[in-house]
């Protein structure tokens, strides 16, 4: 098992762009189909469902990614400086 912390970065960063791509696409087929894209029958809206549901609560709240990579991002920056040790 490696200890580098970019892992987590990287696998939080893969899992945020594909559940943000994911819910944009879902979103955009909705409105092009117009108000038949809300109807229950429509693959769209059960596309959108699932983006929204399994890329906000299935892998993890949408806040605790960005968390994951911002925190990443400053443990790489300031290990590069010198300033902190982990």
């Amino acid at each position: 098992m490696s200890r580098d912390p970019m892992d987590g970065v990287a696998a939080s960063s893969a899992i945020y762009w594909t559940a943000e791509s994911a819910e944009y696409c879902a979103r955009e087929a909705v409105q092009v189909m117009g108000g038949y894209g809300y109807i229950r029958d429509s693959g769209a809206e059960r596309l959108l469902r699932d983006a929204v549901l399994g890329g906000q609560i299935g892998a993890g709240t949408r806040e605790i990614r960005e968390h994951v990579i911002a925190r990443g991002g400053l443990v790489k920056r300031y290990k590069r400086e010198g300033s902190i040790r982990i």
